[in-house]
């Protein structure tokens, strides 16, 4: 069979709903929640968490509520430290109607925490009970004290929202800029009042959100003419997934207008259709979408999109919505291909067969049944592709159907179906002989008539650009060419040659990180083994004294141990996130080299430089190493991918912070020493290749230099070792 489309698989996310509205919860949800509660006793942590949690979930169900109140289908994720709702259907709401929405989640929590407030006053034995009183002091906290916080005018807090609008409702429509203007001026306002009150975590805070509007701010200003068009793709994206669909749609307006790509002018109408999908506008996203056939062989789920819709079920669900609001086959391809990412095949079954006829065309059809065919479901494959031929008579359909025909063993309806193709004008010889599908219709009756008959239909006709010899009816609306039916490949825009799909949608599957999964199976042993005999702690901790007196294997045992659950978790989360493409980019053993020697690194700078009477543990300075191996590489490819850089130096930047200002003070040189060791040996494996040597090498030999390094200062702090007021 040929025409198969190529679709990456998605997994699905978990959830649960209340009253029909469906809330995802994201990790990092609890990982902050209980960093912020860490020095709680084990029953305290507990019962904060389970406020924290049914405190922000009132708030999010207030604004779902009205949401839902106004006929849009609100969902709810929960993430960082609150929450974020969406919602989709039902068309875009006025600005008065938003400013309810905004409204809404606040006084819902200020209704839970005057409750909570009212109970604390009434003279119970419940309230004897400390964890009680405890918990009812907490949703004080959550509901009202956080309610008020968020009503900052600063976005992208409710108050923020308020603003935009109340502006909105000024300008009519026109309130987004001001309103980033305004959430400039109270940040910078705020931090400075923090840091006259030395609330250095509280300036931490508050000046990222002041960071993200001015990025904010100068999304929304229309780009100056020459600007490169990938880097403006990349703000677009990375605008989409925090929520900026104005500056989105700005940057992906820009692209359109002026690259003749055909590549970035795909990613930049997939990126304006989200944007106006995600507005409400679903006759101007679908007519994007129209009028840029190319778009369809973009990733319909990128990662983007899926923070900007709130998980792939919204994202599914939105394009659902879309189709339901506009039937036709620009929208139904478009959720059809939504769902063959995502492996649910039996709705994209649905969907191609038992939709109304006008709703569903040949690009649907072409790609339900190509995911159907790749996944083995031949018989419902050919069930869909006769749906297809029924309405469109293509002759790549017909061909499509007799190998479906012959894979089922059905050689007569094969052939059948064969000559159908050759009546409907299919004239690739050289794919009809190669296709090992077909070998069986060698010995059916008449089957030298209707090769004759194939081979006697190419005349006169284009040839394929990739098989010269090939006669074709088919065109690549991609780059132009003509393809033949051998080189045709299924998409929801029609069918695209081999090499415009690749550029477009290169998704492989990643390999497996055994290393990565290894090392955090190890710490989480080592962390159980602590917590059945205490004693591991003191026995392999970095105690700077007992390093000091010749227990040099500390420097590498610390590495493995962790202080409490949260602490384990956060290292956990971050090595998942940062380790795993190292090794996949690197390999299994230049990822653990990287990791023990930044790990070696960051403990020797940490007994070096440090308090000699501390104590220091944790993976943290290992962890750096590998966030600073992942730095070098994204710095090597700024250009093409700047904002990672970006995000790379904000993450390295909170961590130190923390580690200075925050709640836990954590070991800085330890950071630090893993971190440049990272960059450094990162570096070195993203080198060009030299004389006689090659990355690979480089790269293991700068590794063996900073672990001798570390080596080196441990033996010189060890020699003048003193605590008579060495170190701070």
């Amino acid at each position: 069979m040929v025409g198969v489309i190529n679709v990456p698989s998605v997994p699905l996310r978990t959830g649960f709903s209340i009253g029909g509205i469906p809330v995802r919860v994201d990790p990092t949800f609890f990982l902050l929640i209980l960093f912020i509660g860490f020095n709680r006793d084990l029953a305290s942590l507990a019962t904060w968490v389970i406020v924290v949690f049914v405190g922000v979930l009132v708030h999010e169900m207030g604004h779902a509520l009205v949401f839902r109140a106004f006929g849009q289908e609100p969902r709810i994720e929960l993430i960082a430290t609150g929450g974020v709702t969406w919602a989709a259907g039902g068309g875009p709401l006025s600005a008065t109607r938003l400013l309810l929405v905004s409204l809404a989640g606040p006084f819902a929590g200020f209704v839970l925490g005057a409750l909570a407030f009212a109970l604390l006053q009434v003279d119970s034995g419940a309230l004897e009970i400390a964890l009680v009183r405890s918990a009812l002091r907490d949703l004080v906290l959550v509901s009202l004290v956080w309610g008020l916080l968020n009503l900052v005018p600063m976005l992208p807090l409710d108050g923020g929202r308020v603003v935009q609008s109340l502006l909105d409702i000024v300008t009519k429509g026109r309130g987004e800029r001001p309103a980033l203007v305004v959430s400039v001026a109270v940040g910078l306002a705020a931090v400075a009042g923090l840091l006259l009150t030395r609330r250095l975590f509280g300036v931490v805070i508050v000046g990222f959100l002041v960071y993200l509007n001015v990025r904010a701010l100068a999304r929304s200003r229309p780009p100056p003419s020459g600007h490169d068009y990938t880097s403006w793709l990349d703000e677009g994206y990375d605008a989409l997934g925090q929520g900026a669909r104005l500056a989105a749609s700005n940057r992906a307006r820009e692209v359109l207008a002026g690259a003749s790509d055909p590549d970035l002018r795909a990613r930049g109408a997939s990126l304006l259709m989200w944007a106006q999908l995600l507005e409400g506008d679903v006759d101007q996203a679908l007519d994007t979408m129209a009028a840029n056939p190319a778009a369809a062989g973009v990733a319909v789920l990128s990662e983007p999109v899926k923070r900007a819709t709130g998980g792939t079920d919204e994202a599914v669900q939105l394009l659902s919505d879309a189709h339901r609001a506009r039937p036709g086959d620009a929208a139904a391809a478009l959720l059809a291909r939504a769902l063959v990412e995502t492996g649910q095949l039996d709705q994209a079954l649905r969907l191609a067969l038992g939709s109304d006829p006008e709703a569903v065309g040949p690009n649907t059809y072409a790609v339900v049944g190509a995911g159907l065919f790749r996944s083995g479901r031949i018989d419902d494959a050919a069930r869909v592709g006769e749906a297809s031929f029924a309405r469109h008579p293509h002759p790549l359909t017909a061909y499509n159907l007799a190998c479906c025909r012959a894979r089922l063993g059905q050689p007569a309806q094969a052939m059948a179906w064969m000559e159908r193709a050759a009546e409907a004008g299919y004239g690739d010889l050289a794919t009809f002989d190669a296709d090992a599908d077909l070998a069986v219709l060698r010995d059916q009756p008449g089957y030298e008539e209707l090769r004759r008959r194939v081979g006697s239909s190419d005349q006169g006709k284009p040839r394929c650009y990739r098989h010269p010899g090939v006669a074709v009816s088919l065109g690549c609306p991609q780059c132009q060419r003509p393809i033949c039916e051998r080189c045709a490949i299924a998409t929801s825009a029609g069918w695209l040659c081999p090499e415009c799909l690749e550029q477009i949608n290169r998704a492989p599957r990643p390999p497996l990180s055994v290393a990565t999964m290894a090392v955090i199976a190890v710490n989480a042993a080592v962390f159980v083994a602590q917590q059945v005999a205490p004693v591991v702690t003191f026995r392999y901790a970095l105690f700077r004294v007992l390093v000091g007196a010749g227990e040099w294997f500390r420097l590498l045992t610390s590495t493995v141990l962790h202080a409490n659950l949260v602490h384990l978790l956060f290292n956990s989360l971050a090595l998942w996130w940062y380790g795993r493409p190292v090794e996949r980019r690197l390999g299994a053993g230049a990822f653990l080299v990287i990791y023990g020697a930044a790990g070696l690194a960051g403990s020797a700078a940490s007994y070096a430089f440090g308090n000699c009477r501390g104590v220091s543990l944790g993976a943290s300075g290992a962890i750096l190493g590998a966030i600073g191996a992942e730095l070098a590489h994204s710095w090597r490819r700024r250009a093409e991918d700047p904002a990672t850089v970006k995000r790379l130096l904000i993450w390295i930047g909170v961590i130190m912070v923390i580690g200075f200002v925050g709640p836990i003070r954590t070991d800085n040189l330890a950071h630090l020493g893993g971190l440049l060791t990272g960059v450094g040996i990162g570096l070195a494996f993203e080198s060009r290749p030299g004389r006689g040597g090659s990355p690979t090498l480089a790269g293991f030999a700068t590794a063996a230099g900073f672990a001798a390094a570390a080596i080196a200062l441990v033996v010189w702090r060890t020699t003048t070792f003193s605590c008579g007021g060495f170190g701070v």
